[in-house]
């Protein structure tokens, strides 16, 4: 978040790791996505963001763990504040680090993954405070991509660049 100017920023994501939230919010969590099928039809989902496989890849982890395949309790807490247009204050840097990585964790077992053992700073004494409370699409994208893992298909316009553009370097190389 270099060149930032603002001590947060607010997101869609409620990152699991080092979070509070208010006894009225907590109470909106529905640990068995009871109006989940409403939140689909409604188009809920699709709504949320403009990036391509967003949707799939939360509507598949959100299927999986209804049907108990995916054991975690943080998804469950995304689509309740989801379903209830819930956002995250999310500061710019990381105020706490997950040191919980390794053999014996329950989910992250790779001591190396680049979200293990991050840096921190603490919090300003002085915050500045974002001018509008809407949420940062470009962060979210960049969460999305980096945390998640999603990957934006390539609409046929990029996948044209793309292959003329190795076509180019095949040429250019002789091969």
């Amino acid at each position: 978040m270099k060149g930032y100017p603002y001590s947060y920023y607010f997101s869609i994501y409620n990152h699991c790791w080092g979070w509070a939230t208010w006894r009225r919010a907590w109470r909106l969590n529905d640990p068995d996505m009871r109006n989940y099928n409403k939140f689909l039809q409604a188009g809920s989902l699709k709504s949320m963001s403009a990036m391509r496989n967003f949707e799939t890849y939360w509507k598949r982890h959100f299927d999986e763990v209804r049907l108990g395949t995916l054991d975690t309790w943080d998804y469950v807490w995304t689509y309740s504040c989801w379903a209830n247009n819930g956002v995250t204050c999310t500061p710019r840097f990381n105020l706490v680090s997950n040191i919980g990585f390794g053999r014996d964790a329950t989910h992250t077992f790779d001591p190396e993954a680049f979200m293990a053992n991050l840096p921190t700073q603490a919090l300003e004494s002085d915050l500045v405070h974002p001018p509008a409370t809407g949420v940062s699409g470009s962060f979210d994208d960049n969460v999305a991509r980096y945390v998640y893992g999603i990957k934006p298909h390539l609409g046929p316009i990029d996948r044209a660049r793309r292959h003329l553009s190795r076509l180019l370097q095949r040429l250019a190389g002789g091969r």
